[in-house]
């Protein structure tokens, strides 16, 4: 089995070849363009004038349809000459090179990540039994204010019933109450001077109460 090795300058030429047939199409498919145009300012100028309109629309149709089938003959040729040239070439190569390098570190970024959440979960006295986006909240906060209201109600009424109870005839009996808290109040103490001098003002007092009642 012979092995054929391509030498440096048929490399070359092999390129420049394939750089004159990409040339040649894009050249190739400017001229449809322009040709195109050509027939459309046609189509207008005999459609406004000819009174045959019916057969110029015909035609012109017939035109578009056969041009339009050209440009896709010479794109598919454009796109084949791209793709010869892009295989020349290592600028892409490298470039996936470098994807598959950004790949790699974040896919190791990714591996400490969940080395580190595993550690947590792991430090952890209590875990959780589910998720926390599955978790709904709980119902057990509105269900003990619900069975708080009854049992206040019930404790007012046991309140209300250790102050005042009924008796069969009628009439009704209070109920021992706590003894009410009693404050001592210090009070200067009165001697015998004060004792006389208020004596002596309530004698004074009298006194002038009889002058004034005659």
């Amino acid at each position: 089995m012979d092995v054929k090795f391509k030498s440096v300058s048929e490399g070359e030429h092999e390129e420049e070849e394939e750089n004159m047939h990409f040339l040649k199409s894009l050249q190739e498919l400017r001229e449809l363009r322009s040709q195109l145009h050509y027939a459309a300012d046609y189509c207008e100028t005999t459609f406004m004038e000819s009174e045959k309109k019916k057969d110029v629309m015909e035609n012109t149709k017939e035109y578009i349809c056969r041009a339009m089938v050209t440009v896709v003959d010479h794109l598919g040729n454009v796109s084949s000459n791209l793709e010869g040239l892009i295989s020349h070439t290592n600028s892409f190569s490298d470039a996936e090179i470098k994807v598959q390098c950004l790949r790699q570190r974040l896919f190791s970024c990714e591996q400490y990540a969940d080395k580190l959440s595993l550690s947590n979960m792991q430090w952890r006295e209590k875990l959780p039994r589910f998720h926390t986006r599955y978790l709904s909240s709980s119902p057990t906060l509105e269900r003990s204010q619900e069975n708080l209201k009854p049992a206040i109600a019930t404790n007012n009424k046991h309140n209300n019933l250790a102050f005042v109870m009924p008796v069969r005839d009628g009439l009704k009996v209070l109920a021992k109450v706590s003894n009410p808290t009693f404050h001592f109040h210090a009070t200067p103490k009165v001697g015998p001077r004060h004792r006389r001098s208020l004596h002596g003002s309530d004698i004074l007092w009298l006194i002038r109460r009889t002058k004034h009642s005659h």
